[in-house]
């Protein structure tokens, strides 16, 4: 049998893509029907906040987080970096 539920591990990057597809691309929506092969410009804001967190993860080990939040910041990078690629 397959098991369609988001894994825990990325549980918190699902439900922030869908606060995001409801905050910002919902009330867009209509105008990238319209104008289906223009460029949303709202993913190169997007990009950049994902990216800013992504690199905001990489420590050197004094920052005093536990080893668990350690292999949990780097699970959402490693998601994030994969979301944008």
């Amino acid at each position: 049998m397959i098991n369609l539920e988001i894994p825990k591990k990325l549980r918190q990057l699902g439900d922030m893509a869908h606060a995001v597809a409801e905050g910002m691309f919902r009330p867009i929506s209509r105008k990238y029907d319209r104008f289906e092969h223009a460029y949303p410009e709202e993913l190169d804001m997007l990009r950049s906040i994902l990216q800013g967190m992504a690199d905001g993860g990489s420590g050197m080990g004094a920052d005093g987080l536990s080893q668990k939040k350690k292999v949990k910041a780097k699970t959402l990078k490693m998601a994030t970096i994969w979301l944008l690629s």
